[in-house]
């Protein structure tokens, strides 16, 4: 006997509809990828700069810090992450047996960030907490002196 997913009539509606807009569109090169979610992403980052750094905030729910890489190249910023489907995962050990519901895709995110000015690449510092990664990107001294005129 196979069990029952309790759904609301609204949700299945609501899911029918969705599936069959993105059925519509996915030709088009809109909406899901049509390769089955494993596109990239988006997250909301928040940017700000101190007198001495840039410190970025960027929510990455559900990701581990061995999902996640933080980049800095001439001045670009970047962070990228990638969780496989965890229903693939537990089908392929058969941990969890048939699924009946599969709305956990695979994902991948990848954001970069210009930084204005010079930065200290050697003094960068990350940490993900709660979810959200904090990453702080010192502003590069530049030391300023007189030069003798010969």
């Amino acid at each position: 006997m196979k069990p029952v997913l309790y759904r609301d009539l609204f949700d299945d509606t609501a899911d029918s509809l969705r599936r069959d807009l993105f059925r519509l569109i996915e030709p088009l090169g809109f909406g899901r990828p049509a390769n089955g979610g494993e596109g990239a992403v988006s997250y909301p980052c928040d940017v700000h700069e101190t007198e001495d750094a840039y410190a970025i905030e960027a929510e990455l729910p559900g990701f581990t810090r061995e999902q996640i890489k933080v980049t800095l190249r001439e001045g670009v910023l970047g962070i990228a992450a990638d969780r496989s489907e965890a229903a693939e995962q537990t089908r392929e050990n058969g941990e969890w047996g048939q699924p009946h519901l599969r709305e956990r895709t695979h994902t991948r995110i990848r954001r970069s960030f210009r930084l204005p000015g010079m930065v200290d690449e050697g003094g960068v510092d990350a940490e993900l907490k709660d979810g959200v990664l904090h990453v702080r990107v010192p502003k590069q001294r530049v030391a300023s002196r007189e030069i003798a005129i010969r």
